[in-house]
């Protein structure tokens, strides 16, 4: 269940927004619940088109002219300087007062494109600095080029970077720049807005690293939007998934990850690629289609798993969708790595695992469809959860260390496309 104990930073609760068009109405948004706590990375992921953006620019007052919010609110709760908590209803306030009092000063947004998103006719300087002259949080000159300075000193800039313009830094610089824009006026929520999509990827680690330390500095809030699952997996604490506007599931990292319930969500970590070559051939990428899977959004309600861990489905759904933990009826081919140290395991054929009281399972044969054996293949039983759906793919992984069954290098049993994993 949620942690009520955490400070609440951010508060979405049934947002609704339909944007109008020449086509008609369009339902970006449809009853949005999401809750963001001090100090933690909330990471927001789904295809383009699934309403990450809009949710968000809602909260910083950005939406575009064409935009409705139907229903919900949007609240944000912060500390004034003397300590006093204060908590407002972001879409009740008027754009001016949000700009005024929000925006920037307590809500900073690091944005998908540096290059864009950087005046081309300023210096980074007067870039880095435009907050702190809007709400005249400087002295004087002197004070203001110092808090300047220290910002670029922070991000990994040296203080004579002030003095260039946008297009004299790389794609990683530049990004660091509005990192630094963000973080001078010490928020205490940043939303990054897919801040890493358009860098290499050693520029993207850079970039990672450099928020979750300063995160663990500052104690900042970040909402993560992003297409990168791998990334998503490395800097956030909790995950929400958005398609078509509806928040399908919700959980911590590790629930998401270890036990992805909804078939979208399977399919978001299913196309992870994967960095050993044996695990990248064999993997299989599963694919979901909305209008032919048969479910119906509007009529599913958020279903509680365990922890943090929701979904949304209807009693009907929740029951027939297969659980990613050990116990039930695994179909597929028992994959091999390395030579095996003795004897031979059957590699292709029908397997199951039974579950027991203690969280341990049994490895059966179901009469060995497929492959061959020199012997019939024996029950072994399996400590703990050694055997488990590994992250990014439909795999049964953990079959290390079986007394003279397993070869060197372990093995896997790889679920066909086909295959369902049936709950115990």
């Amino acid at each position: 269940m949620e942690n009520t104990n955490r400070e609440h930073v951010l508060s979405i609760r049934d947002l609704s927004i339909t944007f109008k068009t020449g086509a008609g109405p369009v339902n970006a948004i449809r009853g949005v619940n999401i809750d963001l706590y001090k100090g933690e990375t909330l990471a927001v992921v789904g295809e383009s088109g699934s309403g990450k953006s809009v949710t968000f620019k809602a909260a910083m007052g950005i939406l575009a002219s064409n935009s409705i919010v139907n229903s919900g609110s949007i609240t944000y709760t912060y500390h004034h300087n003397d300590g006093t908590p204060a908590t407002v209803d972001l879409l009740k306030m008027k754009t001016k007062d949000i700009r005024r009092h929000i925006n920037g000063k307590r809500i900073a947004m690091i944005f998908q494109d540096p290059m864009a998103c950087l005046n081309p006719r300023k210096k980074v300087g007067e870039i880095i600095a435009q907050g702190l002259d809007i709400h005249h949080l400087y002295k004087n000159r002197a004070e203001r080029q110092q808090k300047v300075a220290d910002i670029l000193r922070k991000v990994g800039l040296a203080p004579e970077h002030a003095d260039r313009y946008p297009h004299q830094f790389s794609g990683g610089q530049r990004q660091r720049v509005g990192i630094a824009r963000a973080l001078i006026m010490d928020p205490k929520l940043i939303i990054a807005d897919e801040c890493i999509s358009a860098l290499d990827v050693s520029i993207q680690a850079q970039v990672v690293n450099l928020m979750k330390d300063l995160q663990d500095e500052t104690g900042t809030a970040y909402l993560f939007i992003a297409h990168d699952l791998s990334m998503v997996k490395y800097i956030s604490d909790r995950i929400g998934v958005l398609h078509l506007g509806h928040l399908v599931e919700t959980g911590t990292t590790e629930e998401i990850f270890n036990n992805p319930v909804h078939p979208y969500t399977q399919s978001l970590l299913s196309a992870i690629p994967q960095p050993a070559p044996r695990t990248e051939r064999g993997r299989l990428a599963k694919t979901y289609d909305y209008k032919q899977a048969g479910v119906d959004y509007h009529v599913g309600k958020r279903q509680h798993l365990e922890g943090t861990h929701y979904v949304l489905a209807t009693d009907e759904e929740l029951a027939q969708r297969p659980s990613a933990l050990p116990g039930g009826r695994l179909y597929g081919t028992l994959v091999l790595y390395g030579r095996p140290k003795r004897g031979t395991i059957c590699t292709g054929g029908t397997f199951h695992v039974q579950s027991s009281d203690s969280g341990g399972g049994r490895l059966w044969p179901d009469g060995g469809r497929g492959g061959t054996a020199d012997r019939p293949v024996r029950d072994h039983c399996l400590s703990g959860r050694r055997v488990q759906r590994q992250p990014g793919h439909r795999q049964m992984c953990g079959l290390r260390g079986l007394p003279g069954r397993v070869p060197a290098g372990g093995g896997c049993l790889r679920q066909q496309q086909d295959a369902s994993l049936l709950g115990g």
